[in-house]
């Protein structure tokens, strides 16, 4: 891989310092991406969390609710 990098930017340099930039720019917005996805993911695994206890709640408190009824 490293190889592949060392390639692609050896030829960038060939064709000139727009090239450069390009492909310079390019691996950050990939880098930044990652970033952002894993914060995203991050993100929505917390509120899955959130809205899975929130329904346990719920259930516990009909299940109480329609046991002191039903007695």
């Amino acid at each position: 891989m490293e190889e592949g990098i060392a390639k692609l930017l050896e030829l960038a340099v060939g064709q000139g310092i727009w090239a450069v930039l390009y492909i310079y720019l390019f691996f950050r917005m990939l880098s930044e991406s990652k970033q952002r996805e894993e914060k995203l993911t991050n993100t929505i695994n917390v509120l899955c969390n959130n809205i899975e206890g929130g329904i346990e709640k719920l259930q516990a408190q009909l299940e109480a609710m329609s046991g002191r009824s039903g007695g």
